[in-house]
């Protein structure tokens, strides 16, 4: 009798659990008002000419630092609206409230205050994101298919002209160049 019992109860488990396993719908996604432009950078700062910007280069990277760029919306959550944060102190640091077109994928922005710098700004003259537009695959890379982005801004700091290029980070250790 106890073996029919343990069947049985086998059996109604079984079909418990596989009735139930397709009741739960995909959640939908919910993106900042700002997407695609939202995210984490993985960057590299340079002069106009195209070399590695001052300040950047040690022993160790004679390619210049990697520096994390951020991209968000503001409090305001609206679409034409984002905060952008490079690095800390270094010559190229910013952090302010630029202007935005996600539908076209740039920035914008002119004598925006630099947050990092008391009584500095920086003026975007070209911020843009690229979609899919780089596939990692420097030195053992993960080989994923990302997004590019590309800014290039004067700081009042020093007059000086800045260009940041780099990826949205993928948060692969190998992809971190």
């Amino acid at each position: 009798m106890k073996i029919n019992n343990i069947k049985y109860l086998i059996v109604g488990l079984g079909i418990f659990l596989f009735s139930n396993c397709d009741s739960m719908p995909e959640p939908e996604i919910e993106h900042s008002p700002i997407w695609p432009l939202a995210g984490e950078w993985l960057t590299h700062v340079y002069n106009e000419d195209g070399t590695v910007a001052e300040g950047t280069v040690t022993e160790d990277t004679p390619w210049g630092t990697l520096f994390a760029l951020r991209t968000y919306n503001t409090s305001d959550n609206v679409s034409d609206k984002a905060w952008i944060r490079l690095g800390t102190t270094q010559g190229a640091a910013v952090w302010g409230k630029v202007d935005c077109n996600p539908s076209e994928k740039i920035f914008s922005g002119s004598n925006i205050a630099n947050e990092l710098k008391t009584g500095q700004t920086f003026t975007i003259i070209e911020g843009k994101v690229m979609l899919n537009a780089t596939t990692l695959q420097h030195h053992g890379a993960s080989g994923v298919t990302t997004d590019s982005i590309y800014i290039r801004y004067t700081s009042s700091s020093n007059n000086r002209t800045y260009i940041v290029k780099g990826h949205r980070t993928t948060h692969f250790l190998e992809d971190n160049y």
